[in-house]
This record gives structure tokens, C-alpha cells and sequence, in this order.
């Protein structure tokens, strides 16, 4: 009798569990997906960026991303644990950031430097517009716990990004008086009139 009791206590129990997790909000499984996604490309991205930039300033700035992105992940799925929300496993990146990992394992050299960096800017601006409106009315309250933690980071991120992104310009990755918003001669050109030296 014990062992009916005991089995019917389980059944119930898994049933609720499954219940719960078939009735999370479609905007909580949403959300748990895009993060899951763009933690996932931040980190593969950034290993990527360990062994091709050619930037000292670019590889410590992907060792950081793995290291940040791995804690997220961490976080994020206790997260989900509590909230008991399923998700599809493994945890991939979406068709466009699967797209930008294509293009990132062709680029060599300064060109791969530039498109890594670009790439972490825009996931960055996204994941922060994705955070920022959950923390804000999520209706998950792991999950909203979790974006108001993590937003602070990401942002974090992109002021790095930004930073340095502005140190490649500065450092001659992008030649000057080259380009559509030059100003100028062309680099290597004395102006009209003058001659080289």
C-alpha cells in the first residue's frame, strides 16, 4: 500500500512539474532562447577570437568574453532551473549568429580582428535591448532577476567594445584619408599643386 501511495505521490508530482513547465508564458521561453543563443555565439565567437585576432588587446578582451559569458550561463540556467521553464537542448546560436561564426572562421588577420569586434557589438546592443525590456515587465521572476543581473554586465561589455573599437581606428587598422568620410588627400598623396618630398 506504502508503494502505491509512494508511486501515485511521484506521478502527481512529475505531473505537476510538467504542467508548469508546458504552461510558461510564450515570452518567458522566448527571452530564455534569444539568451541562450546569444550567450552561446559570445562564447563560441570569443574562442574563436582566442586563436585568429591579431590584436593583443582583442584576444584578452575574448578571454574576458568567455570567462563573463561562461558565468551567464551558469546563472542563466539556474535560472531556468527554478523556473522550471524547458528549453531545447543543446543551446545554439541562432541562423544569423551561426552565419556570423561562418564568416568569422574565413576572416585572417586584422580583417578577422574587425569583423569579431563588429559582431560583439551588435550581439551586445541586442542582448542589452532583450534585457533591458525584460528586466523591465518580464513576467518570469527568475528570469527577470536574471536579466536586471546580467544587463549591468553587457553593458559593461559594449563600453569595452566601444573602447575598443575606437583603439583600432586609432592604432591605424582603418588607413586614413582612405574611405567615403576621409578627409583630405588620400594617404600617400601631396595635395594639388605640391610636391612630395
Amino acid at each position: 500500500m506504502r508503494m502505491i501511495v509512494a508511486a501515485a505521490a511521484a506521478l502527481a508530482l512529475a505531473g505537476t512539474a510538467a504542467l508548469a513547465q508546458q504552461k510558461a508564458p510564450a515570452a518567458s521561453v522566448a527571452f530564455a532562447k534569444k539568451v541562450a543563443g546569444a550567450n552561446s555565439f559570445a562564447i563560441q565567437s570569443s574562442e574563436l577570437a582566442q586563436d585568429r585576432a591579431q590584436a593583443d588587446e582583442v584576444r584578452t578582451f575574448a578571454r574576458q568574453m568567455i570567462a563573463d559569458h561562461t558565468k551567464i550561463g551558469k546563472d542563466f540556467s539556474s535560472a531556468v532551473g527554478v523556473a522550471n521553464i524547458a528549453l531545447p537542448a543543446p543551446e545554439e546560436p541562432s541562423a544569423k549568429q551561426k552565419a556570423l561564426l561562418a564568416k568569422l572562421r574565413s576572416a585572417k588577420g586584422p580583417a578577422f580582428d574587425k569583423a569579431y569586434l563588429a559582431a560583439q557589438v551588435t550581439g551586445h546592443k541586442e542582448a542589452v535591448s532583450v534585457l533591458r525590456k525584460y528586466a523591465k515587465s518580464g513576467r518570469t521572476a527568475e528570469f527577470k532577476q536574471f536579466a536586471q543581473q546580467t544587463l549591468p554586465v553587457v553593458k559593461q561589455h559594449l563600453s569595452e567594445l566601444s573602447m575598443l573599437t575606437n583603439q583600432a581606428v586609432a592604432a591605424g587598422q582603418r588607413r586614413t584619408g582612405v574611405g567615403s568620410r576621409a578627409i583630405g588627400p588620400p594617404a600617400g598623396r601631396a595635395p594639388a599643386g605640391e610636391k612630395r618630398p
